[in-house]
């Protein structure tokens, strides 16, 4: 059998009950008999690029979704909502304001909204973790050059990056 997406393919033929490559490297093992590959994954296969995505799009997800209750009181004060004006201007006019959804709608009332913000994000997210993977790859291609700055302009190249991809839709 034979795994494609690694960067570098190196097959190892497995016999018995020892696998002769080095203990050490992170494989994927199959069961005895098949071939394995050795190697960090290829950033450019589809797999990899899909994997990413859906991992950086569940991530922004579960972050808004932790916020959100706190992004829809931030959001009634910003409009001036009548019910909510004598609330505002203060931490504790934010946690009366939280009680008083609370009262009326449930938790629910805390995330009204949140599923179109879901629609949003996702798509941000993915796209902004896909670049960061990219670009990632592109200024460290080894461990040796792995360094603060450069995962900073990674960061950097994926928050522009992802914006532009999101606006030209």
């Amino acid at each position: 059998m034979l795994i494609s997406g690694y960067e570098n393919e190196e097959l190892v033929k497995q016999s018995n009950d020892v696998l002769s490559c080095d203990p050490a490297i992170n494989d994927e093992i199959l069961p005895q008999g098949n071939l394995v590959a050795v190697g960090k994954p290829d950033p450019q296969s589809l797999d990899y690029v899909v994997r990413t995505g859906l991992a950086g799009g569940l991530a922004g997800c579960t972050a808004k979704t932790l916020i959100a209750p706190l992004d829809r009181i931030k959001i009634l004060f910003q409009t001036s909502n009548p019910h909510f004006a004598k609330y505002a201007g203060s931490w504790a006019g934010a946690i009366y304001a939280t009680k008083a959804i609370y009262r009326q709608d449930g938790v629910w009332g805390l995330y009204q909204g949140h599923s179109a913000t879901l629609l949003r994000i996702f798509p941000y997210a993915a796209i902004k973790f896909i670049a960061y993977e990219q670009y990632r790859h592109l200024l460290i291609p080894n461990k040796r050059l792995d360094q603060g700055w450069r995962r900073f302009m990674a960061g950097s190249l994926a928050g522009r990056f992802s914006p532009l991809v999101q606006d030209a839709r």
